[in-house]
């Protein structure tokens, strides 16, 4: 299967569930750190929405967001 990004360089795509807000904060700046392309690396928490879905929708929209937050940052509007 393939999932279908925004253009440009694939988005890697850390989910994370079950988290503190600050213990999450924290994973994604390791993540971040531990990569030499950082920009590209985009960030989910679970939500009760979000677990109804596909894996695969779940990537393809967190990379829509992380490319919109990357042109006009700021989060997109729903």
């Amino acid at each position: 299967m393939s999932v279908t990004q925004p253009e440009g360089p694939a988005v890697r795509l850390v989910f994370l569930h079950g988290f503190e807000p600050a213990e999450a904060l924290a994973i994604l700046r390791a993540a971040k750190t531990a990569v030499k392309d950082p920009e590209n690396v985009a960030a989910s928490m679970s939500t009760p929405t979000n677990l109804e879905w596909k894996v695969g929708d779940l990537v393809a929209h967190v990379a829509e967001e992380h490319a919109w937050f990357r042109e006009h940052g700021s989060p997109k509007p729903d």
